[in-house]
């Protein structure tokens, strides 16, 4: 594969747009100005795009991959030598269900963990009325209130509590999902001590990230931030809503199951490809 010319943005943009990899046309021009590297093309019209994973990682991600599933193992290894080349110690592949996962495991990626996908239909009871809400529990107060950018590297320190370094979000990712989505803060003492994030794409609707400070949760608090998100969606004419939650993240499975989501059946699971260390950077 090689880096894409103008001409071939025209054919990238709408599946990277429809698939919400880059909010529109405009952005994936950008991309090609300043990163050229992360759009990838082959003589066979096939394509790739890649971006850091995250910027406390060394791991590049491919986040949409379009060929046929026997093209992926020749394509992800061809990804790799470009990410090597960045000086990047993993490649990640896109999450794919379990059962269609094996072109990925063809190309000798291994599964980093799997991820349970839940969903849930919005009912007319999940409309609310205000954009803040006040809730007592165990005698004390917390605010619910949309996030504002002064918000934002708070948000990050209390991620970096509720998620391991791979699964934990950066500044640029989630400044780029607060521009998408809806961001909701918890506030206990004017300390914040959750968060959520929802998306909303026409009817269907995603549940991004509910965070809660270790020592705040068990208090109805993770409940409250969902409900209020799911009133959010409700509000911008979503009919149903999906969220992903990790294998071993019992808790937060039965969280949503209390408040009607359900697994549904399968699998996702995230990949990854360990790239060859230029002992060179060394001398």
């Amino acid at each position: 594969m090689h880096a894409a010319t103008g001409a071939d943005l025209l054919w990238i943009a709408p599946a990277a747009v429809q698939a919400h990899l880059v909010e529109s046309d405009t952005e994936l021009a950008e991309i090609h100005e300043l990163e050229p590297w992360r759009i990838r093309v082959s003589d066979e019209g096939e394509a790739a795009l890649l971006d850091r994973w995250r910027s406390h990682g060394r791991d590049c991600a491919i986040l949409g991959l379009w060929c046929t599933p026997r093209r992926v193992p020749p394509l992800v290894s061809e990804l790799a030598r470009t990410a090597q080349e960045r000086g990047f110690a993993r490649l990640i592949a896109p999450p794919q269900p379990e059962k269609t996962a094996r072109a990925y495991r063809d190309a000798g990626m291994k599964v980093l963990e799997r991820v349970a996908v839940m969903r849930r239909a919005i009912r007319a009871g999940d409309l609310r009325d205000s954009s803040e809400e006040r809730f007592e529990t165990d005698g004390s107060t917390f605010v619910l209130r949309t996030a504002d950018p002064s918000d934002l590297h708070a948000i990050i320190g209390l991620d970096a509590l509720c998620f391991d370094e791979f699964w934990r979000y950066d500044l640029r990712s989630l400044e780029r999902l607060s521009r998408t989505g809806h961001l909701v803060v918890a506030e206990e003492e004017e300390e914040l001590i959750g968060y959520t994030l929802a998306t909303a794409y026409g009817a269907d609707g995603s549940l991004g990230r509910l965070a809660v400070r270790p020592s705040a949760r068990g208090c109805g608090r993770g409940r409250s931030l969902a409900l209020h998100a799911l009133g959010w969606l409700a509000d911008q004419g979503v009919r149903s809503v999906v969220l992903s939650v990790q294998e071993l993240n019992e808790p937060a499975r039965e969280l949503y199951r209390s408040i009607g989501f359900e697994v549904v059946p399968g699998w996702l699971v995230a990949s990854a490809l360990d790239l060859p260390h230029d002992r060179s950077e060394e001398r």
